[in-house]
């Protein structure tokens, strides 16, 4: 099983190319705010002081969130590119268990969504130390740690639902491709969400996206926004509200609330995952 765990990251590391579209939908999020949104925003919220701190925290966070969900998705896709190669059916035929193989490339997925967040973050810190001299308060990674490891277990457990139903990698490219443009939106990078229409808040509500970077924008803007709105809760509340620190579901979620979801989700999807996406890979062996 260890063997088959250090072929799937090799394959996956190996493949520079992939490795850099896994990060395109994060990219597209950051270079879009450094051209676009930061502009905007930073018109949007008037002479309000620490804007910078604020709104580059917001983004890194929501970034991060969109850098856990399309590494686990290509990560895992290594399934689907076994299945269509009939590597699968050399698999089953060894002494390894199926349930170790299916538990292999959800490893894979988390171990490979968690590096690629604290790649993303050195990046991203590293980036605004030198454009606007934001200095990172590194004491964070512990939590910010704690924060990616459960994104990657949320979203490798969800790409690897989607996953089971997929046969065929050309198919699976077109499904990586509207992930990795709607991770941003999901996660309010494209536009934050308090400024989208009501329909299209409810719809993100029902994601687990949102809270994935409530989390980690929490976890980012805790000392800023002390020092920004300094002690005027209701300037802060409006502001968390429209950028989605805190999703407003009857009041704005707390910490434990957008934990428990995410919590929530990886288990709701791993408990389908057991009733169908197994049967599913069994039923592609059997056709190949």
């Amino acid at each position: 099983m260890l063997g088959l765990l250090r072929r799937n990251l090799r394959l996956y590391f190996g493949d520079r190319s992939g490795v850099l579209f896994s990060l395109l939908g994060a990219l597209i999020a950051f270079v879009l705010y450094i051209v676009f949104l930061k502009h905007n925003m930073s018109l949007s919220w008037g002479n309000i002081p620490h804007k910078n701190e604020l709104l580059d925290n917001w983004l890194i966070g929501g970034t991060l969130a969109t850098t856990a969900i399309t590494t686990t998705g290509h990560a895992t896709s290594l399934a689907v590119m076994d299945r269509e190669k009939g590597r699968l059916v050399d698999l089953m035929l060894t002494d390894i268990h199926p349930a170790n193989i299916q538990a292999t490339y959800i490893f894979n997925g988390m171990i490979v969504g968690t590096i690629m967040q604290l790649v993303m973050l050195l990046g991203l810190a590293t980036y605004f130390r030198i454009t606007d001299q934001l200095g990172f308060d590194w004491s964070l990674t512990p939590q910010l740690l704690i924060v990616m490891v459960l994104n990657a277990a949320t979203w490798t457990s969800f790409n690897v639902l989607i996953q089971s139903f997929i046969r065929r990698m050309s198919t699976l490219s077109t499904v990586h491709s509207l992930l990795g443009t709607a991770a941003g939106f999901f996660v309010g990078v494209y536009m934050p969400i308090g400024m989208l229409p009501k329909a299209a808040q409810h719809l993100i509500e029902w994601t687990p996206a949102p809270y994935s970077a409530s989390l980690y924008r929490r976890i980012l803007l805790s000392q800023p926004l002390r020092d920004t709105f300094n002690g005027h809760s209701v300037a802060q509340t409006t502001f968390e509200k429209s950028m989605g620190i805190g999703i407003n579901i009857n009041g704005l979620t707390t910490w434990t609330t957008d934990t428990i979801i995410l919590c929530a989700c990886s288990f709701i999807f791993a408990i389908i995952i057991g009733i169908v996406a197994h049967r599913s890979q069994l039923l592609a062996v059997q056709r190949s």
